[in-house]
Parts: structure tokens; sequence; C-alpha cells
């Protein structure tokens, strides 16, 4: 195993032992980006939320629920992106690279300069 992986592995390990909860958080948080929901709850989170927001298909970037532009600023703030990246370096794996790929695609797309 070349040492970039063992170095990886290792600091998943080291994560898992000493902060289970946090790494159960960032997978659920994960898990749900792939899913196409969306429930911002982690402490450092500026503009919480209580109810999550799901997609059915193709993500509206713009999507504004109940008239609150809050949701739309934390939502483009892209957290869970970090998460995603984390849960793959946790788990390795490649459905959080994907569905990272994917949504910065569509964002792309979706939010010309």
């Amino acid at each position: 195993m070349e040492k970039q992986k063992i170095d990886m592995k290792w600091c998943a390990d080291y994560c898992r032992e000493f902060w289970p909860e946090e790494c159960a958080h960032i997978l659920r948080i994960a898990d749900d980006a792939v899913e196409r929901r969306f429930l911002f709850d982690l402490p450092w989170d500026m503009e919480q939320t209580a109810e999550a927001v799901e997609f059915e298909g193709a993500i509206d970037w713009q999507y504004m629920p109940k008239g609150d532009p809050e949701f739309i600023y934390q939502f483009n703030r892209h957290r869970y992106w970090i998460c995603l990246g984390q849960a793959y370096a946790l788990t390795g794996d490649e459905k959080y690279a994907a569905c990272f790929v994917g949504q910065l695609t569509s964002w792309l797309e979706e939010n010309p300069i």
C-alpha cells in the first residue's frame, strides 16, 4: 500500500477512535448530500435548519423554502462538500467523490459568472 493511502487510513482510524460521534455526524451529512437531502446542523453552521430539504431530481441551487433567503446563503456555502471529502477519507467509498463532482458541476452550470 502506498504511503498516502496508509496515512489516510491512519487518520481515519484515529478520528473514528477519538471522535466517533463527530465521524458519524459527518457520514450522515455526506450520505444526505448523496441523496440530495440537506439539513444544516453542524455546530458552526451559521444558519442552522430544523427540517431537511430534499430534491427529487436536479438540485435547485436557488431554492428558497418559505421565502427564507438565509437558506440560500447556507446552502451555497457548500459545507456539506467538505463532509463529502471527509466521508471519502473515512471510508474510501467513491460515491462521495462522485457526488461532489456531480454537485460541483451542476452548481457551476446553474450559476454562471
